[in-house]
């Protein structure tokens, strides 16, 4: 088994991160999150971002 054919076996590698959420924060900040259409997933994500900005997430909306 060479590299690339043991990355193209890892889930993350596979999985479409075509999907775009509309982020907000209790600060009122906002961002656009680039994630998957799992939206269990998606959600992690977000949460993830907000511990980075050291705040709380209040919303994830899907974007088009």
């Amino acid at each position: 088994m060479n590299h690339s054919q043991f990355h193209s076996q890892d889930k993350d590698v596979n999985e479409p991160r075509d999907a775009k959420y509309l982020v907000t924060l209790q600060s009122g900040r906002t961002f656009v999150l680039n994630s998957g259409y799992d939206v269990y997933q998606a959600a992690y994500d977000a949460y993830e971002e907000a511990c980075l900005h050291d705040d709380y997430l209040v919303n994830a909306e899907l974007i088009e």
